[in-house]
C-alpha cells in the first residue's frame, strides 16, 4: 500500500528540465490510447488530460505521433503532428496543462516495419524499414529506405517539432525505443545496411542526432527535446542489450541535444517485458535507471517507467539514484487522481493498478484503450462529475450480491448519497475474483478486490455477510428500490456453440464432471489432487482463468490437458500479454495445450474429442475430472421472484448477462450514477 504523505519527500522535489520545471517527480509517458478519430488530439484525450493535471502530475507526454506520412498507423486511430491540423489541439493540450502548472510533451516517432501498410483504407502505402527484415507481429517486409526517403523522416519530425512548439506546448520526445523506426535505426536486430547508417554504432545513432540536431536549431535552447530509448530488447547480443545500450546514451549526452532521456525496455520480439502484467515485480527497470544515472552523472534528467504503480515505489526508486522523475503510466490510467490522492493522504481511495492488462488487450483488438478497473478514464467528459442526490430523495437500496458489478453499484450509489445496503450469501466479498486471485501468480485479482472494497468502506455501504436473500427478506426490509447482481455459474454439461444441435457431453450430475468454478472451489479447498490423476479441461472463453486453474492442478502432480475448439488455446492470455509469462510455467509442469478439438463424450474415464478438421478422433483414457469452462448462465431465479412485486428492481453485471470485468464495472458505475 501507497506509503503516508509524510514519509514521501524525494517525490514532491521540483526538477529542471532544460529551461523548464517539473512541480514534482511524477510523469505520464506515452501511452496509446486509440482516442482519436481525425489524426488529432481529440476531446476525449484533452478530457482525460485535464483530469491528469487537476490530478496532480507534473508532466504529461501524448501518445505517439507520427512525425512523416508514412509513420500514420501502426493501430487504428493514429495520431499525427507532422499536419498542420495538429496544432489547434496541440494549442488546446497547452493551456489544459499550464493553467495545471505542468509541462506538455508531444512524443514524435515512426513506426518503421512494425506496422500494417494497408491498415488505412485511403492510405495504403509500402512501410519504410531500415532492412529488409519483417515485423515479427505483422510480418510485411518493408521498402529500404534511401537517403531521399530518410530526408523525408527527418524533415518530418523537424515539422513535427515546429508544429508542438507552435501549439505553445513545452517540447518533443523521440520514441527511439519499443523497437520502432529509431529503435530499428539503433538495433542489429534489424539493421543490416552497409551506408553511413548501417554498421557501426555511430552510424546505427546517427539518424536520431540528425533529428535532434535539425530540431534544436528549428526550436532554440528553451524547447525541451527528449529522448525514449530501450535499455534492454531480450533478443540477446542480436540486439540491444544493456552495454550497447550505456554506449547509446554516451554518444548522445555527449551531443548536449537532449534534455531528459526516458528509460524503458523491450520491443516487438518482447512484447511482455515492456507492459509487462502483473507477473512482473514492480519496479523491475531499476537496474537500468541506475546505470543510466551514472553515465549520465547529472548532465540530463533520467525518467523511468516500469509498473511504478504507486508513490512508495517512486520513492524506493529515487531514493536508490535509480531516476530522477518516474514515470506512471498505467498506474494513472487506473486512477488520474493518484498523485493528489497520496498528497491529501486519501489512501484509501486510490484504485490501483491491477496489472490484468486489458488496456493492452484492447489495443491489440484495434480498439480504444479503457482501464479495466476506471470506467471514468475515456469517459472524463461525461462522468468526471458525480451527480450527487438532492437533499431529501435519498433511497434506501438492496443490492444484493458481493461481487465486482454489485460492489460498484454499491459504492457509487453511496457516494451519491443514498443509503446503501449490500448483501452477500458467502463470507466473503469479491465474487469470482477470489477464485481468481487464489490461483498460482494471480495477485492482481486480489488487487482488482481490494480496490472495490475499499470503495465500499470510502463510501459508508453496509455490508452484509452470509445472508441469503429472498422476496420476504427484501420486502421486510423497506427499500425503496433493489439492484441484483448474483451472478453466474459455469455450465458443467459440455453444451457448445460448436456443435450446432448444442447437445451435452454428460448430465453435469457426476462429481467427475464440473464447471470451472467449482474446480477452483476445489482447489482452494482441497488443493489440486483432489481433481485425482489427469484432468481435461475444456475452455472456448480463452481467458486466463483456466490456465490459472491447470497450473494449480498440474503444480499437485496431475496431468492435464487443455483442450479448445477455437483455432489456439487463450486469446486473451496472448492480448494481455501473459502468454509469454504463463505458457513456460505450463510446459515445465507437463500441462498439454490442444487447439481445434471438438470435445464429444465422456464414458467410464474415456474422453472423445474430434479433431476440427480431419474428423479423426482423439481419445484421452484415465481422466478423472472433465472441467468446463465454456460459458455461463446467468442467475435470473431471484429477479424472476422479484420482478412482478410492488419494489423496484433491476439486475446488473453477470445475473444480467455474463461478461468480462471490464463490462461490468462499466455497468456498476453506470448503474450506480442512475439510481
Amino acid at each position: 500500500m501507497t506509503l503516508a504523505p509524510a514519509t514521501l519527500t524525494k517525490v514532491w522535489q521540483p526538477l529542471a528540465i532544460g529551461t523548464r520545471t517539473a512541480k514534482n517527480r511524477m510523469l505520464v509517458p506515452a501511452r496509446t490510447l486509440n482516442w482519436s478519430k481525425t489524426g488529432y488530439l481529440s476531446d476525449r484525450h484533452l478530457a482525460h488530460f485535464a483530469e491528469l493535471v487537476a490530478g496532480g502530475t507534473a508532466m504529461i507526454v501524448t501518445e505517439q505521433h507520427a512525425a512523416f506520412a508514412y509513420a500514420k498507423g501502426s493501430f487504428h486511430n493514429p495520431c499525427t503532428a507532422w499536419e498542420r491540423g495538429a496544432i489547434d489541439g496541440f494549442r488546446r493540450f497547452a493551456d489544459i496543462v499550464h493553467e495545471g502548472d505542468a509541462l506538455g510533451i508531444v512524443q514524435l516517432y515512426g513506426s518503421g516495419t512494425h506496422d500494417k501498410s494497408t491498415l488505412l483504407i485511403d492510405e495504403w502505402h509500402p512501410l519504410w524499414g531500415v532492412s529488409d527484415v519483417a515485423s515479427i507481429v505483422h510480418n510485411e517486409t518493408p521498402q529500404i529506405v534511401r537517403q531521399p526517403e530518410i530526408d523525408t523522416i527527418v524533415d518530418g519530425f523537424v515539422t513535427s517539432a515546429r508544429n508542438v512548439q507552435e501549439g505553445g506546448l513545452d517540447g518533443v520526445e523521440l520514441h527511439a525505443a519499443h523497437g520502432y523506426l529509431l529503435a530499428q535505426f539503433m538495433s542489429t536486430a534489424y539493421n543490416d545496411r552497409t551506408d553511413a547508417y548501417g554498421g557501426s554504432l555511430e552510424n546505427r545513432c546517427r539518424i536520431v542526432v540528425e533529428i535532434a540536431q535539425r530540431i534544436r536549431e528549428a526550436v532554440g535552447p528553451n524547447f525541451i527535446i527528449g529522448i525514449r530509448i530501450s535499455y534492454e530488447e531480450y533478443v540477446g547480443a542480436a540486439g540491444i542489450e544493456p552495454d550497447e545500450a550505456d554506449e547509446h546514451l554516451r554518444l548522445f549526452a555527449d551531443t548536449g541535444l537532449f534534455d531528459y532521456f526516458s528509460i524503458s525496455c523491450a520491443g516487438y520480439h518482447a512484447l511482455h517485458r515492456g507492459t509487462a502484467p502483473m507477473d512482473e515485480e514492480d519496479g523491475y527497470t531499476r537496474p537500468f535507471g541506475k546505470r543510466a544515472k551514472k553515465i549520465l552523472a547529472g548532465r540530463a534528467p533520467v525518467f523511468l517507467v516500469g509498473r511504478i504503480r504507486d508513490l512508495d515505489m517512486a520513492e524506493s526508486l529515487l531514493d536508490d539514484d535509480a531516476a530522477d522523475m518516474l514515470a506512471l503510466g498505467r498506474a494513472q490510467l487506473a486512477d488520474p487522481h493518484l498523485i493528489r490522492k497520496t498528497q491529501l493522504g486519501l489512501i484509501d481511495e486510490i484504485q490501483r493498478c491491477t496489472g490484468v492488462n486489458e488496456c493492452i488487450g484492447r489495443l491489440f483488438h484495434d480498439t480504444e484503450v479503457i482501464c479495466m478497473m476506471n470506467p471514468i478514464t475515456g469517459r472524463e467528459a461525461a462522468w468526471s462529475t458525480l451527480p450527487m442526490v438532492e437533499p431529501g430523495r435519498e433511497k434506501r437500496i438492496l443490492v444484493v450480491g458481493g461481487g465486482p458489478a454489485g460492489m460498484k453499484t454499491a459504492s457509487v450509489a453511496a457516494r451519491r448519497g443514498h443509503r446503501v445496503t449490500l448483501v452477500e450469501k458467502s463470507d466473503a466479498l469479491g465474487g469470482h475474483l477470489r477464485a481468481y486471485e487464489a490461483l498460482p501468480h494471480q495477485a492482481g485479482w486480489g488487487v482488482a478486490r481490494d480496490n472495490l472494497e475499499r470503495q465500499l468502506a470510502v463510501a459508508g455501504v453496509e455490508v452484509v455477510l452470509e445472508t441469503d436473500v429472498d422476496a420476504d427478506y427484501v420486502h421486510a426490509g423497506g427499500y425503496d428500490e433493489v439492484v441484483l447482481a448474483v451472478g453466474s455459474s459455469y455450465d458443467a454439461t459440455g453444451r457448445t456453440i460448436w456443435r450446432a444441435d448444442r447437445s451435452v457431453v454428460s448430465s453435469g450430475q457426476t462429481d467427475s464432471v464440473m464447471g470451472i468454478d467449482r474446480a477452483a472451489d476445489l482447489l482452494r479447498a482441497g488443493g489440486g489432487a483432489s481433481l485425482g490423476p489427469t484432468v481435461v479441461i475444456v475452455d472456448e472463453t480463452g481467458s486466463e482463468f483456466p490456465w490459472g486453474v491447470a497450473e494449480q492442478i498440474a503444480e499437485s502432480g496431475s496431468k492435464v490437458y487443455l483442450v479448445t475448439p477455437q483455432m489456439f488455446v487463450g486469446e486473451d492470455v496472448q492480448n494481455h500479454l501473459r502468454m509469454p509469462w504463463l505458457l513456460p510455467r505450463l510446459k515445465s509442469l507437463g500441462v498439454e495445450l490442444l487447439a481445434q478439438l471438438r470435445v464429444d463424450r465422456f464414458d467410464d474415464g474415456v474422453v472423445t474429442a474430434t479433431d476440427l478438421w480431419s474428423g479423426e478422433p482423439r481419445t484421452f483414457d484415465g481422466v478423472s475430472t472433465l472441467v468446463f469452462s465454456i460459458f455461463r448462465h446467468a442467475d435470473s431465479n431471484l429477479f424472476d421472484a422479484l420482478e412482478a412485486g410492488d419494489v423496484p428492481v433491476t439486475r446488473v453485471g453477470d445475473c444480467l448477462s455474463p461478461r468480462k470485468l471490464a463490462a461490468l464495472m462499466f455497468e456498476g458505475e453506470k448503474m450506480g450514477r442512475e439510481l
